[in-house]
């Protein structure tokens, strides 16, 4: 049997953040893994998947070169099996720093499938490890829809996509959220026929309406087809196609479906009726502002409480759990968690929604400026964005939503300005550089009361 202060049933972006915060507060870890370190997101999700985005960029400038003066002989194309060699090279560089990186904070590895036998105990094949604290780190799995289950070869999820050996040259997206809406994208600019098939009645619904709609646009004006309000109702599937009879009555064909719909809290299989650890209706083990379960010294972090199936929220709420288990105070805030899609155009949003303003009855002012109006914008090329604040009668930030170039960089700074709770004002007297895209975020919080300088005055009413 072997002892530990902490461990960690998963080593994904929650579970070895935490191992390494133990470590570095001097305590003895141990991280439980049945797969590669990394999880889903270093090995099947937001890393592999931003390779192939950043193929389709280069992709993208390459046949823009002509506009800034460069001349390309011969057209620029991709070479897939490349793009695949580029990406599992960058993933065994990224395993391996994770594996340094635990090995220098002398946290160990155990690869296998953890059990729970009892509240400080769990079972890994023949052996058993002891902790006076267990943190449950398993991520999430993908939801799956009656009659488009995937078989890996017609309908597929993403897994199966991070493995092609070729593009199909047609693809139905069954699910418009962030990673619906990336794969559209960069398949879109590598030459696939895409066609979205949403249930609900726009694109990125946890989003705010007006970033929707302008992505919505611009996937339509690049050759996107987006279908709204279409459940799919029939999956028919041949040798060659997949046909999908959706409940207005239409078909879409299509040589491949990429099934897209989402992920649930995973935390089947480890036993946690052994030791009575309530979880949710939608299987997320319940936790505190600790991120501890009703069972005391079994904690819970990342996408398996459901609090936000991100792997930058997984990270931070290690960081907080492993802190305040150890006798500091927790520091989560999950109101201000930023979202980004890598899409084309990018999104950044952090904060409340118009439509959660509105819903909750609370007063906002908002203010708005594009990316036309920088001259950082039109030099690099990428004038079409926009930038939406919402603030409060006090003039505090409430929300910021980005839609353009490098706004999931930009994002940072306002989700900053949001957890620190900062007024317009405050953000404005913060001296953006010239010329940069960031001064998108002083105009536009200068424009929540129409003093923005380069956006032509809302006129005041007498």
């Amino acid at each position: 049997m072997s002892a530990y202060d902490v461990a960690i049933i998963g080593g994904g972006p929650g579970g070895y953040t935490a191992a390494i915060r133990a470590g570095q507060l001097g305590k003895r870890a141990v991280v439980v893994e049945q797969g590669s370190l990394g999880g889903v997101c270093l090995n099947r999700g937001c890393i592999p998947t931003k390779t192939f985005a950043a193929s389709a960029a280069v992709l993208r400038e390459c046949r823009r070169a002509d506009e800034f003066g460069v001349t390309i002989d011969g057209k620029p194309r991709i070479d897939f099996a490349r793009v695949q060699g580029r990406k599992g090279k960058i993933l065994e560089t990224l395993r391996k720093g994770v594996a340094q990186l635990l090995a220098a904070n002398d946290v160990d590895v155990v690869n296998g499938t953890a059990q729970f036998t009892g509240p400080n105990q769990i079972a890994v094949g023949e052996m058993t490890i002891q902790a006076d604290n267990i943190i449950i780190a398993t991520g999430s799995s993908w939801i799956e829809i009656p009659g488009l289950k995937p078989d890996g070869v017609r309908i597929q999820n993403s897994d199966h996509a991070m493995e092609w050996k070729q593009l199909p040259k047609s693809v139905a997206i069954v699910g418009g959220g962030y990673i619906g809406c990336e794969f559209a994208s960069f398949m879109n600019t590598m030459g696939v026929e895409v066609t979205i098939v949403e249930a609900l009645d726009r694109l990125l619904t946890v989003v705010d309406k007006t970033i929707s709609r302008t992505l919505q646009k611009k996937f339509k004006e690049d050759g996107i087809r987006v279908l709204t309000n279409a459940p799919v109702e029939l999956a028919k599937v041949d040798a060659n196609h997949v046909d999908l009879s959706l409940k207005d009555g239409e078909t879409v064909r299509a040589d491949s479906v990429l099934v897209s719909v989402g992920r649930k809290p995973d935390a089947d299989g480890l036993g946690l009726e052994t030791i009575g650890v309530k979880c949710g209706g939608r299987g997320e083990v319940l936790v505190n502002d600790r991120f501890e379960t009703n069972v005391k010294g079994v904690y819970a972090v990342g996408d398996v409480n459901g609090l936000s199936l991100l792997a930058h929220a997984a990270s931070e709420q290690a960081i907080s759990c492993i802190d305040s288990m150890f006798g500091g105070e927790p520091h989560y805030d999950n109101s201000c968690v930023p979202a980004c899609v890598f899409s084309e155009p990018e999104i950044g949003s952090v904060g409340q929604t118009a439509e959660q303003l509105k819903e909750a009855g609370v007063a906002f002012k908002t203010g708005r400026f594009a990316y036309a109006s920088l001259g950082k914008a039109h030099v690099d090329g990428c004038t079409e964005g926009q930038v939406t604040i919402y603030a409060g009668e006090d003039d505090k930030i409430l929300g910021v939503h980005v839609i353009g170039e490098n706004a999931t960089g930009i994002i940072a700074e306002a989700t900053v300005a949001v957890k620190r709770g900062m007024t317009t004002h405050e953000l404005a007297d913060v001296i953006h550089a010239h010329p940069t895209l960031s001064e998108v975020l002083a105009e536009a919080a200068r424009d929540v009361n129409s003093w923005a300088i380069h956006k032509a005055a809302r006129r005041k009413k007498t």
